[in-house]
């Protein structure tokens, strides 16, 4: 076969783009114009496995950082979450607190059997468990929500009428 003459003149070049033995222009291999030593040419096209891991990492690559973001969004929503259960445990505490220490001046003035038809008992009783209550959550510092805490009246009226 006779070297046929590309573009640019160059002998054993075929057509506009390949070697001499290359599949031509649409074909595998295809590593685009090259220049005279068998380098690819400037300007010539990636070979298709460089395009190919380029592409794939780009894509890993977006999916990473698309993650990543996700991760920080809902990492910041879950930091507020917290807060919001923190000051809601810190109400908690407050209000069972108010309620002990109500529910025992009550019963300080109040020493009968019967208290509004309810044994005294099933107070004292009430009172045992949100104090075990009160003392499970020692460990939580309210110590920056106390102030937000509205003061509220006692449950029950700590003078007698």
């Amino acid at each position: 076969m006779q070297p046929r003459e590309g573009r640019q003149g160059v002998p054993g070049r075929e057509g506009a783009v390949g070697r001499e033995g290359a599949t031509g222009a649409t074909g595998e291999g295809e590593i685009g114009p090259v220049g005279p030593q068998g380098e690819p040419g400037v300007g010539a096209p990636l070979p298709r496995k460089v395009r190919a891991s380029f592409i794939i990492l780009t894509l890993v690559f977006t999916i990473i950082l698309t993650l990543l973001g996700g991760v920080i969004v809902q990492n910041r929503s879950l930091a507020k979450d917290g807060d919001e259960a923190h000051e809601a445990l810190c109400i908690i505490k407050h209000s069972m607190r108010q309620r002990v220490e109500s529910t025992e001046d009550y019963l300080r003035l109040h020493p009968d059997e019967l208290i509004l038809g309810v044994p005294r008992a099933l107070f004292e009783q009430r009172v045992a468990q949100d104090r075990t209550t009160l003392e499970d959550m020692r460990l939580l510092d309210c110590s920056d929500v106390d102030h937000q805490i509205p003061r509220t009246l006692p449950v029950f009226p700590t003078t007698e009428e």
